[in-house]
């Protein structure tokens, strides 16, 4: 009591944009922002306010609340993804996600070039049956349905259909994926191109 508002923010600038709002909008709802507790430790929190009259004067009723949890949780998130998709873009073996219809949501770059593509939108939001070499289909088909069964599949030799038409024999393995309340969401391929073994075999 008795202090000044302004105390308590981390930075000014959020002060100046919710005065902003407040004289464009009238009110403002959920803003994010960092505060000031009373012994000078930032926390995050999400404030809304609106104009009010109170005995007849014009005042500020300001209500907040501490997501100091949940901003941790979302930068622990957030460095998560970005080591993922760090391995992702790393690895010398082709990686695809697919939703549970086989669907795909992401290519590695080494699948873009193992499958003669030029960017990820070749292949995101087309079937992953869409690049199996057509006698596998009906192999490739049967094993995602063991796998969303609850199967575990072993290594598999398999052949792909490039965009361009060509054969390309790869090793492949999948694995589900899971979401937060540990359902299945999806499927993970990881391929790895034999056509040097498979020559030398030859």
């Amino acid at each position: 009591l008795g202090n000044h508002v302004q105390e308590y923010y981390a930075d000014l600038k959020d002060r100046e944009q919710i005065l902003h709002l407040l004289k464009r909008d009238g009110s403002v709802s959920h803003y994010e922002l960092q505060l000031l507790s009373p012994s000078r430790n930032n926390f995050w929190a999400s404030l809304s306010a609106t104009s009010i009259l109170y005995y007849e004067q014009p005042c500020l009723f300001v209500s907040f609340i501490d997501i100091s949890e949940r901003k941790a949780l979302e930068t622990e998130i957030r460095k998560s993804e970005e080591l993922y998709r760090s391995v992702v873009s790393a690895s010398p073996d082709a990686i695809v996600f697919s939703d549970r219809e086989g669907i795909i949501t992401l290519v590695s770059p080494a699948a873009i070039q193992m499958f003669a593509g030029s960017t990820p939108e070749d292949f995101i939001g087309r079937s992953v049956f869409d690049f199996v070499h057509p006698d596998r289909v009906t192999t490739a088909r049967k094993r995602v349905a063991a796998l969303l069964s609850g199967k575990r599949l072993e290594l598999y030799e398999s052949a792909g259909k490039r965009l361009d038409g060509t054969i390309v024999p790869y090793e492949i393995h999948s694995e589900l994926t899971f979401d937060d309340a540990g359902n299945p969401s999806g499927i993970v391929h990881i391929l790895r191109d034999i056509t040097r073994r498979k020559e030398d075999e030859a």
